[in-house]
């Protein structure tokens, strides 16, 4: 009925317009709802093409193709997810989501941030954030601690390259209540004005081995070489590492629980 009236009208000679509608761009909301679908559904090449240029740049279509296929074979999937935060950023969009992930019967919740990208025609992904999610449901796993002799050897690199942070960051809470990082500084300029530097260093005795305590015999050089025996006690404590609030891994972490800067530069 409205191509025959149409085709009457233009034959009475009046002007015919056709209106293209112009397709309303997705907004940034629907853009990581498609992205989620299509990857409950294996759809590996519109996963693929939702990614931004960077992203692109940085994955084969393989290496997202084999993703795909071990959320498959493993049976992963997001049935549920909700936006927490959202900010603007010129032709960025950052997010902060809450995904419920699903392995086979199990389900895991987390946070992950994420970013959007406004290229050509609509917003695109800035973040993989749905790689390897299997390791969501992985028991911590747990990190061997650094003996007291790694400990040591790296005090004695840091000390001779005169790195207070790296030394600071080595130092007990105990320790660092009652020491800053200005007073670390502070002892390696006077090592640097009198030209001290650390030759070699071994663990003589464990006189607490519980607590690490050690007497560590020094052979130093400045304008003369001198050998010196120091305590220097080491605590180990529970620390964990996190990805998007998960706790991969868990271990022992050596601090050094004395200020051997009173015996090294009294002697």
């Amino acid at each position: 009925m409205v191509v025959f009236a149409m085709a009457i009208l233009g034959c009475l000679g009046e002007k015919v317009t056709v209106v293209e509608q112009t397709p309303v761009p997705e907004t940034p909301e629907q853009v990581i709802g498609k992205f989620i679908a299509k990857y409950n559904e294996r759809n590996a090449s519109a996963v693929y093409e939702m990614l931004s240029d960077r992203l692109k740049a940085g994955y084969l279509f393989e290496e997202i193709a084999k993703e795909i296929e071990d959320a498959k074979r493993l049976d992963i999937s997001i049935p549920e997810w909700r936006i927490v935060e959202k900010r603007k950023e010129d032709e960025k969009i950052g997010m902060k989501l809450n995904l419920s992930v699903r392995l086979k019967a199990e389900f895991r919740n987390f946070t992950t941030n994420i970013t959007l990208v406004r290229e050509d025609d609509g917003w695109r992904i800035d973040k993989f954030f749905v790689e390897k999610l299997w390791r969501r449901f992985l028991p911590p796993a747990q990190i061997s601690p650094i003996p007291p002799s790694g400990i040591l050897e790296a005090f004695v690199h840091h000390y001779n390259s005169r790195d207070a942070k790296a030394i600071y960051d080595m130092l007990s809470e105990r320790v660092r209540k009652n020491h800053s990082l200005e007073d670390v500084i502070a002892e390696l300029q006077f090592a640097e004005l009198h030209n001290i530097t650390i030759l070699n260093a071994e663990i003589e005795e464990m006189v607490q081995p519980n607590a690490r305590q050690m007497l560590v015999s020094l052979n130093l050089s400045n304008e003369n070489t001198a050998i010196m025996t120091v305590n220097f006690s080491i605590t180990y404590v529970p620390y964990e590492l996190k990805e998007d609030g998960r706790v991969y891994a868990r271990g022992l972490k050596g601090k050094i629980d004395s200020w051997i800067f009173d015996e090294l530069h009294s002697k």
